[in-house]
């Protein structure tokens, strides 16, 4: 067993993100933001600045904390944008041997006065986890 957490909130930057995880004796961080940006977002240079503070270290990411279907996106969001970010994911949790992807299943439709619909579309949200998750699998991410 160990424990790991959103390291964000304690800090923005990663060098203080990683001395707040090593503080209580942790090893892992479940990445969601590096410096305002979610860890997909990261240019190459900062991603790879982040690799290399990880590495020396010795902390790992054991979960990729994405922005794939979350809140900020409904059913009637474009598929797309959430297929590019899968495809810029796996590549990056490969480097960072990172086996679990953390995904949402999009924020509930409303109506104008902000109440929940009924209909919320669930088979199409079904249809895209599907293909989200199989994107995952096939790469061996859980």
């Amino acid at each position: 067993m160990y424990l790991s957490g959103f390291a964000d909130e304690a800090a923005e930057d990663i060098e203080n993100q990683i001395r707040a995880t090593k503080e209580p004796g942790w090893n892992y961080i479940e990445a969601r933001q590096i410096n305002r940006k979610n860890i997909s977002a990261l240019s190459e240079g900062e991603f790879e600045f982040v690799c290399q503070e990880l590495r020396k270290e010795e902390i790992k990411i054991n979960c990729f904390a994405s922005t794939i279907a979350n809140w900020q996106k409904t059913i009637d969001s474009p598929l797309q944008e959430d297929l590019k970010e899968v495809k810029r994911a796996i590549p990056r949790m490969k480097k960072l041997q990172t086996k679990m992807v953390r995904i949402m299943s999009y924020a509930p439709l409303k109506d104008q006065e902000g109440n929940t619909l009924p209909e919320q579309r669930e088979e199409e949200i079904f249809r895209r986890l599907r293909i989200i998750c199989k994107m995952f699998n096939n790469e061996g991410i859980l």
